[in-house]
């Protein structure tokens, strides 16, 4: 078999490239690295509303009343409008409530999106949701940059460790190139609304960051069909909104928890406190 290289001197830079790239997040270091807003900026809008969360965290500055943060639960369950506008009555004043959801579960960009919120606004109450998370989510490579999360690492077994290095290794070509040509924001209301072609939704920016779906169940391949509009149904019952179960010490027996523990890799941003 033919050698992959013709001399020992291209072996050897060949070597010296490899280095180079596996060390690049240690030698980048954390003054190198571009700021959280080209983080954000590089993010695919699709099916998750990052140009409004990149301008809820980097863009507004009033004090949040209620941040409502997680994944897609979070993002269609929620009523948003509709709480602000009962705060506000409650509160006496224009009550700020906000949702930044996105789709796909991790534990990961929770950590990451509800730290950069706190370090930027006032947020008077946090509220997320717990999820099973058996592994990362496919954007851990834009989330977790070595240079300045590496103390995540301390305690990690050496497989989550390695994970999370290598996760920052496949970040770095997009983080330098950053630094030569920064990314322009995407508007904040998108020109062409994915949440109307997919859900038949508005746009989350115009209803406080959440996503109201107005669309009925359909296999259908066929867009028009796809898109339908829901058809309201009203079920004949006697159950009340007050039935609803409230976990507490009186009902706990009403309750089952799962016993599967959360893999290291994402508890870890569950436990941190930095």
């Amino acid at each position: 078999m033919r050698s992959a290289f013709s001399t020992t001197k291209q072996a050897a830079s060949f070597a010296l490239l490899l280095l180079l790239v596996l060390l690049s997040p240690v030698l980048v270091g954390k003054k190198v690295l571009p700021s959280r807003e080209q983080l954000y900026d590089s993010l695919r809008r699709g099916n998750s509303p990052f140009p409004w969360i990149r301008n809820q965290i980097f863009d507004e500055q009033s004090d949040v009343d209620i941040a409502l943060v997680g994944s897609s639960h979070m993002l269609t369950d929620i009523n948003t409008p509709y709480l602000q506008e009962k705060l506000s009555e409650r509160l006496g004043r224009p009550a700020v409530v906000r949702t930044l959801a996105w789709a796909g579960k991790g534990y990961d960009p929770l950590y990451f999106i509800a730290r950069d919120l706190l370090a930027h606004r006032n947020v008077r109450m946090l509220v997320f949701y717990d999820e099973t998370s058996t592994k990362p989510k496919v954007q851990l490579q834009t989330w977790f940059r070595f240079g300045e999360d590496s103390a995540l690492l301390s305690g990690l077994p050496c497989r989550e460790q390695a994970l999370l290095y290598f996760a920052s290794i496949l970040g770095m070509p997009r983080n330098l190139l950053s630094l030569l040509r920064s990314n322009l924001p995407a508007p904040v209301i998108a020109r062409d609304n994915f949440w109307k072609l997919e859900s038949n939704a508005p746009d989350p920016a115009t209803r406080c960051g959440d996503v109201r779906m107005d669309m009925g169940f359909s296999t259908s391949q066929d867009k028009a069909v796809h898109v339908a509009a829901f058809d309201p149904f009203a079920p004949k019952t006697r159950v009340r909104s007050e039935d609803v179960l409230v976990y507490s010490t009186a009902t706990r027996s009403g309750f089952e928890f799962s016993r599967v523990p959360l893999p290291a890799g994402q508890a870890i941003f569950v436990s941190s406190r930095s």
